[in-house]
């Protein structure tokens, strides 16, 4: 996630940390790099969430295919199921990043696509083809599915009119404060908000001038910390052994910090520097 808001401040003209985004890259090719055996041996539990997060982060910085990215992406395809999404099979729903099927398939069909194996092309358009027919019949039922669906159906060339749809559905879901909650139960927050105001601008359904797209911003802006942080509450099931990372709010710090990834992301596209 952060890779990605540093590919948004990029775009938007924002001086980035050189230095500190080379440790991040090394540290993200570090990671997959320990992971290739074991996914070409299929020993990554049958879900695709860690590997596919560790791909979107160097798409986020721009790194090449190569041997690395076709390891992960090869372990990617054959977890496709039957109907053409890609599920999690962990037993447990770390909300709101690992609760979709919606989100997952989206986003492993963006990645068949900025790391395609040329080889393997036909084979890869045929899983995107698939992916977008389950994501067309697909029915949100959290703000993640529904911002994820948005960018799924833009990503894999979904029907301009059924995109239209549920980018008016995703529309719907900001409240009266002008943020979105993660489900209808819930209080506005940051990385609902920040998701849905990036997946409308990406997929080109919003622009930054619109008034939902302002108002959000807004929203986002009048709740951000003064270090520049969001605060969003963790509800994730707790499996995993607490430790910091550095990031502030302790044990929320994690849903936080890619709620501020989010954020950021929707904010750097408001942004107008001087001369623009």
């Amino acid at each position: 996630m952060t890779a990605l808001a540093v590919r948004s401040a990029r775009a938007a003209g924002i001086r980035v940390d050189e230095a500190l985004a080379r440790e991040q890259l090394s540290m993200i090719t570090s990671q997959a790099t320990a992971t290739r055996e074991a996914v070409l041996e299929g020993m990554d539990e049958g879900t695709p969430d860690i590997v596919l997060n560790l791909l979107e982060g160097l798409a986020g910085v721009g790194y090449q295919p190569d041997a690395l990215t076709d390891a992960i992406v090869a372990d990617l395809v054959v977890l496709q199921r039957n109907d053409g999404s890609w599920k999690g099979d962990i037993g447990i729903s770390r909300a709101p990043m690992q609760e979709g099927v919606i989100s997952r398939t989206a986003r492993v069909a963006h990645m068949l696509q900025v790391f395609e194996i040329p080889a393997r092309r036909a084979e890869f358009q045929d899983r995107i083809a698939r992916a977008r027919t389950w994501l067309l019949g697909s029915n949100p039922v959290t703000t993640d599915d529904a911002a994820m669906l948005v960018l799924g159906l833009s990503w894999t060339g979904g029907s301009p009119v059924r995109m239209r749809s549920a980018a008016d559905h995703l529309i719907a879901l900001q409240h009266e404060d002008c943020g979105l909650a993660g489900n209808r139960n819930l209080a506005s927050d940051a990385f609902a908000t920040g998701q849905a105001l990036y997946a409308l601008l990406e997929s080109g359904n919003l622009t930054a001038s619109h008034l939902v797209h302002r108002s959000g911003v807004r929203y986002l802006l009048q709740r951000q910390y003064p270090d520049g942080s969001w605060y969003v509450r963790s509800r994730a099931v707790k499996v995993q052994a607490y430790f910091e990372s550095g990031f502030p709010f302790g044990h929320d710090q994690w849903i936080s910090a890619a709620a501020t990834a989010w954020a950021s992301m929707a904010v750097a596209a408001s942004i107008e520097l001087p001369g623009s």
